[in-house]
């Protein structure tokens, strides 16, 4: 490095502590992903839990265990209220996706009396 510009003696430092500091971030665990989420039959107001640890995904909106449709959004808590999540309100309230346990204006949802249940077929 007897010809290397100050420069150059920079970014190669820099480049150093940028892979230094990756290493240290994937070593570490990385980021903590949910072994489950919550959903709910936008129609009856049912709910279901998915596994979602290790390799298993779910595909939203997810097929309903017991009637095959796809009617199972993802729901959380809000001021005591379950709603839907925003990124999949679109398309409610319509002729293929008729959502009548879900009102329409702050997208909460009507929960039924059933306890929550796996949500994977038998």
């Amino acid at each position: 490095m007897g010809s290397a510009r100050p420069w150059q003696i920079i970014l190669f430092v820099l480049a150093v502590l940028a892979l230094a500091g990756g290493l240290f971030l994937s070593c570490r665990g990385g980021v903590d992903l949910a072994d489950s989420i919550l959903m709910v039959d936008v129609n009856s107001g049912d709910r279901f839990r998915f596994d979602t640890s290790g390799k298993r995904g779910v595909i939203i909106p997810a097929k309903h265990p017991e009637t095959g449709e796809r009617t199972l959004l993802p729901i959380y808590e809000m001021d005591g209220q379950w709603v839907i999540a925003e990124r999949y309100r679109a398309g409610l309230g319509n002729d293929e996706f008729p959502a009548a346990a879900v009102d329409l204006e702050t997208y909460a949802v009507s929960i039924s009396d059933k306890p929550v249940r796996d949500g994977r077929p038998k």
